[in-house]
């Protein structure tokens, strides 16, 4: 018996090491993570991206030994071959080129058409359907009322 005893003894022990052991490991493990993480967050791709003015990127391209870049002043689309027509004027000129006239009418473009009624469609088809055959049975009826008169 004493070495059934010794023996669940050093189960319990193995049991315990083994525990422990996981534990260090999980430890590890989210040590490890966040030194990743860390790492990541300095990549030179996570950095949030300043920007610079041209006259402050002129300075630094100077000190870079590098040629500054060219400020042109950035002008307006006037009178750049611009031609303005009224609606008569090109209703004019596409009458010139075969073209249909554009519509004058002040319409107010997008007309609401209201969604149709599914259910109310198909109470409609079933009543017609019935009325059909409720006819039916009517022009069935007379026939027969006729045959009768004369036998």
């Amino acid at each position: 018996m004493g070495s059934s005893d010794k023996k669940k003894k050093d189960k319990k022990k193995d049991k315990k090491k083994r525990h422990k052991h996981d534990r260090t490991d999980s430890c590890d493990r989210k040590d490890k993570r966040k030194q990743q993480k860390n790492e990541e967050d300095y990549s030179p791709d996570n950095h949030e991206k300043s920007s610079l003015g041209v006259d402050e990127s002129n300075k630094l391209r100077e000190k870079l030994g590098l040629k500054p870049l060219d400020i042109q002043p950035v002008e307006p689309d006037v009178d750049r071959n611009v031609v303005s027509l009224s609606v008569e004027e090109t209703n004019d000129l596409r009458a010139k080129l075969g073209l249909k006239p554009l519509d004058l009418s002040t319409k107010s473009g997008d007309v609401h058409v209201p969604a149709k009624n599914i259910r109310k469609i198909l109470e409609t088809e079933k009543l017609a359907e019935k009325m059909k055959l409720l006819k039916e049975k009517r022009k069935k009826y007379r026939l027969r009322l006729c045959v009768d008169t004369t036998a």
